[in-house]
């Protein structure tokens, strides 16, 4: 088992830094390799409603990223992985003590998500968008502003402020949930066209699906669901007939690969097991028929 320095470290150690060469050449020289510092703080991660890998939406401990007080002074940033215990015998007693525990929880749940007037998934409009843009596909100029719906929210930067006072644009938006690119819009830019179904599933309100592949992908994206581990290999990667099989024996309810359940791929396949049963049997039948046809 691979123990790294992100499991071992605690606040208040005593570490040094190394800045990759690859940084110093990009011009990023904070401080000479081997400079001191004590750990203050881990910093945080928010994991939303929507592609947070399974875990419950919430603020997190963020083990890769930690605050550190230079021994000249001053605070800094880095990266987890650049540091190195000072002391080798404290990373040998920790190290020891890790792999002595049967749990490592590496996922500290630290607090609720704040409270958002737009939650991930609702439609909204919004009277002006950030210039700043992901796009992986063409974006429709007809739904930029009319129409659109939250994607992802920054959580942790919603009282931010932009480098000329403005509110942060911490809400991701797009035509759809699942889009292939985004921008980006402030809260105080934005108004409430309707709740989408993220709002609906977390209030127990009726939904509403296009079809059974679009209901399968909304409760992958919001991480209902646990991954199946294949018992001949021992790992979550699976061959399309094994995976049918087990979908058949009701230990799995459907085949994902990049996000798309109907995909053609034979290998490098996951299966998935969807929390709700009732969900996950209307999906397994649906992979089943799905696998019969030519």
């Amino acid at each position: 088992m691979i123990v790294t320095i992100e499991d071992l470290i605690k606040e208040g150690d005593l570490v040094s830094i190394t800045i990759p060469e690859e940084n110093r050449r990009w011009g990023h020289n904070p401080f000479p390799d081997g400079t001191k510092a004590t750990v203050i703080a881990f910093e945080e991660i928010d994991y939303g409603r929507v592609q947070n890998f399974g875990l419950k939406p919430g603020i997190y401990r963020n083990r890769s990223w930690v605050s550190v007080r230079l021994e000249t002074g001053g605070l800094y940033r880095a990266f987890t992985s650049r540091l190195s215990f000072v002391d080798p015998k404290l990373r040998k007693k920790r190290e020891k003590e890790w792999l002595a525990q049967s749990d490592h929880p590496r996922d500290v749940f630290l607090r609720e998500l704040p409270d958002t007037p737009f939650w991930e998934g609702d439609f909204v409009q919004a009277s002006a968008l950030s210039r700043v843009r992901s796009i992986t596909q063409r974006m429709p100029p007809e739904v930029m502003l009319n129409r659109l719906v939250v994607t992802h929210i920054d959580y942790l930067r919603l009282h931010d402020k932009t480098d000329d006072g403005h509110q942060y644009p911490a809400y991701h938006v797009s035509d759809s949930l699942e889009a292939g690119w985004n921008t980006y819009a402030a809260e105080s830019a934005m108004s409430l066209l309707k709740r989408g179904n993220v709002w609906k599933f977390y209030h127990k309100e009726p939904m509403t699906f296009k079809d059974i592949w679009a209901e399968a992908l909304f409760y992958y994206l919001i991480g209902e669901y646990d991954d199946v581990v294949d018992p001949e290999t021992g790992n979550m990667s699976w061959h399309r007939d094994d995976a049918l099989k087990t979908i058949g024996s009701g230990k799995g309810h459907g085949i994902v690969a990049n996000d798309d359940f109907l995909t053609q791929r034979t290998y490098n396949l996951r299966v998935i097991m969807f929390r709700n049963p009732n969900v996950g049997r209307r999906i397994a039948q649906a992979t089943l028929q799905a696998a019969k046809r030519p």
